[in-house]
């Protein structure tokens, strides 16, 4: 036999391992040393090229026909350029393993993408329609209002008198999908283009969590099993509006889907970072891009950048760190700044924090619900697997899954532990399933990896007891076969097949279509989905989702009676004038609900603004949305109300009236015959038209305009700071303050002011009754007698509203005019003085000429924002040319599992490592991929297992070591059986 070895040949006729002579000797293929460039032509050392001999020795013992796991275990990672004879099988050959590595990743990755795109119905996608679905259906004004009214201003963010009476669009919503939406409507319709931009979080979803585990040096087949992972995760039907799965998608949470994908790149391009110390530009790219796409993604990726850090942390990680995040920061300063200084004028929908009432799937709710919502069996299943891959991540010292452990336990604790507060704690629970999902199927790869190890052990053992030698021989190389990267790699691959396949068999049932051979049944009234041995009932869910949301509002059946409504809303804007609507409020099982009960918010999408919506989908961004929800309340005979700790009064059309003409709400628009009829007698409203179900009415004196007839009253202790440090405490306080007025205004003679000129009276007011809580809102009264003023009349003409500025004319000046539109400190006035803010959200002026405009312009928070961003693209460039970060070799994490023992290591100095600490350290060559035998951690698992077992016997028969090699040839296997005893 011919083989080639990096080691001296030994002469003809020296004696070998077993004492026989060897062979005579035979010219072998070029062997590549140090001096001479290699063979294939690979950057490396100089190498130099000699012929060597080696010797075919005299075996005893073995039979004729060797185990192909010793075949390979021999012949592994040999250059492919040697003969190795007949006896050599195709998957011996390094190469053809990594192209059959990479076709399976590519099958895996590309399969799971194309899984999710036939499970959302990427035609539907494609059709041209405008999509509808729970908050969805409302989405689809947005980004067109950004492309026809802000960006031809050069803005990022304006003002937008749609919805809520007015408020500053894009300040609190994140913008960057909206301007991709745009982007992409320049090549296709704008309706292909929102569903393309909603679907693109999930269907990226696969590969950016392969691309995760691939940048975090996690080995094969793990980084395509986290593709696998990511689709369970998709799917997950526990929740439906916290945000990452498809169903939250479906619900309008796209802009989560994708700061998802942009936080796994990032945490990979970090994890990188960590390693080599490379990708400091692109992580900080890729952070702010998680920030300005969700800001609560970015709050989860601002946590993991924390604990992947505390996994590495030493003096040069810590430089790489505090370069990239300032940066990062840097480049999000434009929507950031602005987003905390507005805080004061924003809506607390106060959500109440989990645990209440019913968990998601109809149980009482609970802290363990939170944690493990599935069916028990589901739930043992995946944790025992993710334990098992947290474990075998801890001992192999592979810190990317220390960190994904690290997650789920943060997360799930914080969600727990975190108080009623403006972020609801349900919406940090996708973080802790997203990382126990990726554990879980990492375990699922160490269980195959520990049975294939205890196989191993066990013919080791055999070996150790059986007093035959060929058998010795025999077993032991079938033991070392199996810790060839050869039977590693297979390993993997049917690992990664296997999963593969139950998963599809699993969805199959899940979503009742795709296996062969399947078919329906009746069982216990229920459908079910039969399968070989398997049976179900469909629980999956979300594929019909996505089917009623891309199929369009012209794909329902009451298509015909939307589009006439909107069309009736749209002459009369004509004929009587534009205005403000308010609808009474629909439910999923009205009959008009058009495909969601959001549809009539998208009245000024197809109106051209004429017809405003009083209620919108961005509940937090304006300061109006809470007098919405009371007149909306008393206005339907089923309300959602929506905005906690408010005394709502349902169902009182009077009452709604009053609410309506104090809003300037023009249109109001009911369809149950209970609130018609209330509706009808009043006196304020005018039945205008009939569409299907539902009356228009105009409600009289409402408008947008009025002078006032007494002067407004200052409540002191209102005024609003300029540091977003006590902006929750403003907020409430306000709210407090509107409220009262708003649904109490026998306690106020006068309108109730934040600030006003030196002539305004300036009161107190204090609590009656209950002080402000989680559950009730205070009411406040005036302290002392209110003096009215009167005020000369003064007639309001020529009002224009634009997109960002509201002008009018007064027959005199001096006089306040109330301007019925939502307040915010951007506004500046001419022909004026003020604006002030009044209750319930509104602006007064003072006029000083007969022509007064209002107009809103750019703060200097955006614009410390926006110089802030030009800062950071100039630090990105530089972090850019940079280039990597430099490590000392030697350098450790500072804690890692070695030798079966928890150990914490120092930073090594320049006196230990050799290393300078000057920046002109050159390069690093690349780190060589980690090969090591998931199956061989020897040291590890015994001192473990010694540790945990106590040492294990062995009746007197040590194991047999492996068989001997070549000191300086690894893929050399041995030349004859080996010794009997260690």
């Amino acid at each position: 036999m011919t083989d080639v070895v990096a080691s001296p040949s030994k002469r003809e006729g020296e004696a070998g391992p077993n004492g026989d002579a060897t062979a005579p000797t035979v010219d072998a293929a070029p062997v590549v040393e140090p001096g001479t460039a290699p063979p294939d032509g690979r950057e490396g050392e100089a190498t130099t090229e000699r012929t060597v001999t080696v010797e075919e020795p005299t075996v005893q013992g073995p039979p004729a026909e060797e185990d192909e796991l010793w075949a390979a275990a021999t012949l592994d990672d040999a250059d492919d350029d040697v003969d190795r004879g007949p006896r050599r099988r195709w998957w011996q050959s390094r190469s053809n393993r990594s192209l059959v590595q990479l076709a399976l990743t590519l099958a895996v990755v590309g399969g799971a993408t194309v899984y999710v795109l036939a499970n959302i119905h990427a035609s539907l996608v494609l059709e041209n329609n405008t999509p509808t679905g729970g908050d969805f259906g409302a989405h689809v004004w947005a980004p067109a209002y950004l492309r026809d009214h802000i960006l031809p201003h050069w803005r990022l963010s304006g003002w937008a008198p749609d919805w809520y009476a007015g408020f500053p669009m894009y300040k609190f919503y994140m913008v960057v999908p909206g301007l991709l939406t745009v982007l992409l409507d320049t090549v296709v319709p704008y309706g292909v283009a929102l569903k393309m931009v909603s679907a693109l979080g999930l269907v990226a979803f696969p590969v950016c969590c392969w691309a995760f585990g691939r940048l975090a040096g996690l080995p094969f087949p793990i980084p395509p099993l986290f593709s696998v992972a990511s689709v369970f995760f998709l799917f997950d039907w526990s929740f439906t509006i916290y945000g990452g799965n498809v169903a939250s998608t479906m619900a309008g949470e796209f802009s989560f889907s994708i700061a998802l994908c942009l936080a796994m790149l990032y945490l990979g391009v970090l994890a990188r970072g960590m390693r080599t110390g490379k990708g400091r530009a692109l992580a900080a790219l890729l952070f702010a891009l998680t920030v300005l796409c969700h800001l609560i993604v970015g709050i989860f990726a601002t946590v993991a950048t924390v604990l992947l850090y505390l996994l590495w942390a030493d003096r040069k990680r810590t430089r790489y760190v505090l370069t990239m995040a300032p940066v990062a920061a840097l480049l999000t300063a434009f929507w950031t700044l602005p987003f905390l200084f507005g805080g004061a004028f924003m809506t607390d929908m106060t959500y109440e924090r989990r645990p209440v009432g019913n968990a998601p799937n109809g149980q009482p709710d609970s802290y363990w619900q939170m944690l493990f919502p599935y069916a028990a069996w589901i739930d043992v299943l995946i944790f025992s697997l993710a334990a098992v891959g947290l474990v075998g991540c801890v001992i192999r010292g592979r810190r990317a899954g220390a960190f994904l452990g690290l997650v789920a336990v943060v997360f799930g604790a914080w969600a727990c532990i975190w108080p009623q507060s403006h972020l609801w704690n349900a919406r940090l629970l996708p973080f802790m399933y997203l990382a126990r999902y990726l554990l879980a199927f990492i375990g699922v790869y160490e269980v195959i990896a520990l049975v294939v190890r205890h196989l191993r052990l066990e013919l080791r053992d055999g070996a150790a007891r059986t007093p035959s030698e060929e058998r010795r021989f025999q077993w032991t190389r079938r033991a070392d076969g199996l810790a060839s990267s050869t039977a590693q790699w297979a390993m993997g691959s049917f690992v990664l097949v296997g999963v593969v396949l139950a998963s599809l068999i699993y969805g199959g049932i899940h979503f009742q279509r795709g296996l062969p051979f399947a078919s329906f049944g009746v069982h216990d009234g229920k459908t079910t989905y039969d399968w070989m041995f398997f049976r179900g009932t469909k629980s999956g869910f979300v594929d019909d989702w996505a089917r009623w949301n891309y199929a369009g509002y012209e794909g329902k059946s009451v298509y015909g009676e939307f589009q006439s409504l909107v069309g009736t809303m749209q002459e009369l804007g004509e004929e009587r004038g534009c205005g403000r609507a308010l609808w009474e409020h629909q439910t999923g099982s009205d009959v008009s609900s058009y495909g969601t009960p959001m549809a009539l918010m998208l009245l000024p999408y197809f109106t051209d603004g004429c017809i405003g919506s009083m209620e919108g989908l961005y509940f937090e961004a304006s300061g109006t949305t809470p007098y919405h929800f009371l007149t909306a309340a008393a206005g339907s005979k089923q309300a959602s109300n929506p905005v906690r700790r408010l005394a709502y009064d349902n169902n009182d059309v009077n009452l709604a009236v009053r609410y309506m003409q104090d809003l300037g709400i023009r249109y109001y628009l009911a369809f149950r015959p209970e609130v018609t009829a209330q509706a009808d007698a009043n006196p304020d409203l005018t039945a205008l038209r009939q569409v299907g179900p539902w009356t228009v009415y105009e409600v009289a004196d409402s408008d947008l305009v009025v002078p006032l007839t007494t002067n407004p009253v200052v409540v002191e202790g209102m005024d609003n700071g300029l540091l977003p440090l006590h902006l929750g405490n403003e907020r409430e306080r306000w709210l407090e303050l509107g409220t009262s007025w708003f649904q109490h205004p026998e306690d106020w003679a006068a309108l109730p002011a934040a600030d006003g000129p030196s002539e305004w009276q300036r009161i107190e007011a204090v609590p009656e009754g209950p002080e402000t809580d989680s559950r009730t809102l205070a009411r406040l009264v005036p302290v002392g007698t209110i003096e009215q003023s009167t005020l000369p009349p003064v007639e309001v003409s020529d009002l224009q509203i634009e997109d960002n500025s509201i002008s009018f004319s007064v027959d005199q000046v001096g006089v306040p005019v109330l301007v019925k539109a939502s307040y915010f400190p951007n506004w500046n006035v001419e022909g004026a003085e003020g604006p002030y803010r009044v209750a319930p959200n509104f602006m007064v002026v003072v006029p000083t000429a007969n022509e007064v405009t209002l107009t809103y312009g750019t703060s200097w928070v955006e614009y410390l924002g926006y110089a802030l961003t030009l800062l950071g693209l100039v630090l990105l460039v530089v972090l850019w040319r940079k280039g990597p970060v430099r490590y000392a070799p030697a350098a450790a994490a500072p804690f890692m599992w070695e030798d079966g023992e928890l150990h914490w290591h120092d930073e090594p100095g320049p006196e230990a490592t050799g290393v300078p600490e000057v920046s002109d350290v050159p390069d690093m060559p690349p780190a060589a991929p980690d090969l090591t035998d998931i199956t061989g951690d020897h040291d590890r698992f015994e001192a473990l297992a010694d540790q945990v077992f106590g040492p294990k016997e062995h009746q007197g028969q040590p194991l047999p070591p492996p068989a001997p090699v070549s000191p300086a040839s690894p893929s050399t296997g041995p030349s004859g059986p080996p010794p009997a005893s260690r």
